[in-house]
């Protein structure tokens, strides 16, 4: 497959879901290990669905047709760049396209604009929570090799029980200025890319998710805010694919070195060390129904170096070169390993993965339960289509964090961004088992019955996984989450949608029994 230019898909885009069910149906191969996708490589997925319709249930088909309007732009766009000709300016919906805001398009450059608008009420424990967005999403193409985008996204959440941190949830996490009863945050995103026949690179400031999961990842996830990165991914052969990036993160430790003083009495300026993390994968496509990944990633805090900025590296033996000593007399990085097995249509619309990640293991002592060294964290899953009737979705998957794990002494070298976990959301020594069912009822309104439990014991401290050996799963205070939901969403028009849910929630904290229901509606627009 050749690259074209590239800009990344927003999370949000329900692409991603369909294009996820038509992989596991055994319609496409689809190489979503590592995200966000190219709209590029969405629409090139979309086409090869296309060339299957039949296979397709009435509704899949009308989904399909929706989706193909969405991306139609970027085929166009792209395609005249290569034949030179020069198309009119679109300002609205145009035959089989999308309503559009701003769209314009000239052999050499391609520009989109949408605004993106959002509210929502929240109402739980006898309390209201209201919250309101706004900004834009801007991107586009230019000449036969680059793709730019950006988004900005102004969010601000009021009332007395307004989630200041969500440190333990899985939404995404902020910063931002925090008020009693209110906070207001930001989000913006960035990408400009440029690429060749058989690969790209990109830098911006963007979420680098990687591996599977239902509500969660435990390698990389969409937790912690966005952060700068330059990116490379390398697909040489339909069966392999390469990606590295290397990402600027806030360590939120102070350096001692650089407090200034300023000319105003009792105020100072305050420099933060700097924190790096690279990470690398391959992954292989054994077949259109089988792959495997596996990858290194690497923390570093201080300075950036060139070492692990080589996309062909063991950045663990990197680190000793540098100077690392063993028993950790000088750490100078935090290394973790991770691996993923992937299961499509083996089991007829099936999907069944599972990956690990190693923060750190001690292989010598690996059977001895009082001095192994195990801080680890996998996920197994499984997601079924068309079960038990056309258009119903179940998927099911168990997490488990080993104590410890995403933990370390070195406080610029913990797996986290702006304190934010980089893993999965419920953090160290803790499991999670969730399911879900979903029914497509018409294209774009689906249904959908979730359960999930959540058992965290205490997340301890970086002596602690310093000198850590044998320590039992789920050691200390146990705390334990039970949520039963119903939502609904409808997907009005392109990125224009309705939200709802009802959400009985029931907690155990320090031994204390909570109980409450959660409502939720909320209207969000990207035109």
């Amino acid at each position: 497959m050749a690259f074209a230019q590239v800009v990344y898909e927003p999370e949000f885009k329900t692409s991603y879901n369909f294009l996820s069910r038509m992989a596991q149906r055994g319609i496409i191969s689809l190489d979503d290990v590592v995200l966000p996708l190219s709209r590029k490589y969405i629409q090139e997925k979309l086409s090869e669905v296309y060339f299957r319709y039949k296979e397709l249930t009435l509704l899949e088909n009308k989904e399909l047709d929706f989706y193909l309007k969405d991306y139609l732009l970027d085929r166009i766009s792209i395609d005249t760049m290569h034949s030179g000709s020069l198309p009119p300016i679109l300002f609205k919906k145009k035959i089989n396209d999308r309503w559009r805001f701003v769209a314009y398009r000239n052999k050499d450059f391609t520009i989109n604009l949408q605004p993106i608008i959002g509210t929502q009420l929240d109402l739980r424990q006898g309390e209201t929570v209201f919250k309101r967005s706004s900004g834009f999403w801007l991107y586009g193409y230019i000449h036969k090799n680059f793709g730019y985008s950006f988004s900005f996204n102004e969010i601000s959440e009021n009332g007395p029980l307004v989630d200041f941190k969500k440190s333990f949830t899985p939404e995404p996490g902020f910063f931002g200025i925090a008020s009693p009863g209110t906070t207001n945050y930001s989000d913006f995103r960035t990408n400009l890319s440029y690429n060749w026949k058989w690969g790209t690179i990109s830098t911006g400031r963007e979420k680098t998710q990687w591996g599977y999961g239902a509500n969660g990842k435990v390698v990389l996830s969409n937790k912690a805010p966005a952060y700068p990165f330059v990116r490379l991914d390398v697909k040489p052969a339909t069966w392999l694919s390469f990606n590295m990036t290397a990402m600027w993160l806030s360590s939120g430790v102070v350096d001692s070195a650089y407090v200034r003083p300023t000319t105003v009495a009792m105020q100072t300026q305050i420099d933060f060390v700097p924190k790096y993390l690279s990470t690398h994968s391959f992954t292989f496509m054994a077949s259109k129904k089988l792959s495997f990944s596996i990858g290194e990633s690497i923390i570093f805090n201080n300075r950036l170096k060139l070492g692990y900025l080589i996309p062909l590296a063991f950045w663990r033996a990197q680190s000793h070169y540098d100077g690392e000593n063993g028993g950790g007399t000088n750490t100078l990085s935090n290394s973790q390993f991770f691996l993923q097995a992937s299961s499509r249509n083996h089991l007829p619309n099936t999907h069944l993965y599972f990956n690990f990640f190693v923060d750190e293991m001690s292989f010598k002592k690996f059977f001895d339960k009082a001095l192994m060294r195990n801080q680890t964290g996998y996920c197994a899953g499984l997601s079924v289509t068309n079960i038990p009737f056309k258009n119903g979705y179940f998927q099911t998957d168990y997490t488990r964090t080993r104590p410890y794990n995403y933990v370390h002494f070195v406080p610029a070298q913990t797996y986290t961004n702006r304190e934010y976990n980089l893993g999965h959301w419920i953090g160290p020594n803790a499991d999670q088992w969730y399911s879900a069912y979903t029914y497509q009822f018409i294209r774009g309104l689906k249904g959908q019955i979730t359960f999930n439990t959540v058992r965290a014991g205490t997340v301890g401290k970086g002596f602690g996984q310093q000198y850590e050996r044998g320590t039992q799963f789920l050691w200390g205070s146990i705390n334990r989450y039970n949520t039963l939901a119903s939502n609904f969403t409808y997907e009005i028009t392109h990125d224009v949608f309705l939200k709802g849910s009802l959400a009985y929630q029931q907690t155990l904290i320090n031994n204390a029994l909570d109980k409450y229901f959660h409502y939720s509606v909320a209207l969000n627009i990207s035109l």
